[in-house]
């Protein structure tokens, strides 16, 4: 079935959108899960960071400016082949987002993100709804890899990028790429897909599924 027809169907059926990003991400995409803990309650807060973009490669390396920091997060966004003008914009919009993730700038990341956005978890089949618990859950993930802990997350990269436009409805594949340092050195991967709505000529995250997995180098 192709995404937009089972989009269709979920209106037939009177599914909400939200429901339908799920049902889509599930029915068409082949994705494991991140592990995920809702943090129910907890603050977001959002630190600023300094960009300095380089235009070699189009990579962009982010600086968070706390003090006291280790190193870096450089972000990167590699191989980029968008096949329309539409799926460039659904492409930048998930580097903005991920740029402002590992700047821990949630302030921005909420920005790009509809009111009920959804992540899964293949693995332990948990769901988080809403956005105030997609953040918390971000954050507290985050957090645990940040500069200044035992394994800061160095750098994180989206490589090959492919989105389909339909309407107000995208999907985007990639490969996630991790490094991270200190104690406990090791790159990860994940094999990703997103979800994205289009609302008010803005394109959102509406739903992501992720499987961060330990590989060699």
């Amino acid at each position: 079935m192709k995404y937009s027809d089972l989009f269709e169907v979920c209106k037939l059926k009177k599914i909400t959108t939200s429901a339908a990003a799920v049902l889509f991400a599930l029915a068409c995409l082949t994705a494991g899960g991140d592990p995920l803990f809702a943090a129910e309650g907890a603050s977001v807060e959002s630190k600023s960071a300094e960009v300095a973009e380089g235009h070699k490669g189009g990579e962009e390396s982010c600086s968070i400016s706390d003090p006291g920091q280790s190193a870096p997060i450089k972000f990167a966004c590699t191989n980029t082949h968008p096949d329309c003008p539409e799926a460039e914009k659904v492409i930048q919009t998930l580097s903005l987002y991920a740029k402002a993730y590992v700047s821990q700038d949630y302030k921005t990341c909420a920005e790009y993100m509809t009111e009920n956005i959804t992540t899964f978890d293949l693995g332990s089949h948990k769901l988080i709804v809403g956005k105030e618990a997609v953040l918390a859950d971000m954050k507290a993930r985050l957090d645990k890899s940040a500069p200044g802990t035992d394994s800061p997350l160095l750098s994180y990269t989206i490589d090959h990028p492919m989105a389909q436009v339909k309407g107000n409805k995208a999907c985007v594949n990639c490969i996630g790429i991790k490094i991270y340092g200190g104690k406990h050195p090791r790159k990860m991967e994940s094999h990703s897909n997103y979800v994205f709505l289009k609302e008010d000529g803005k394109w959102k995250k509406s739903h992501f599924t992720t499987d961060w997995k330990k590989v060699s180098n």
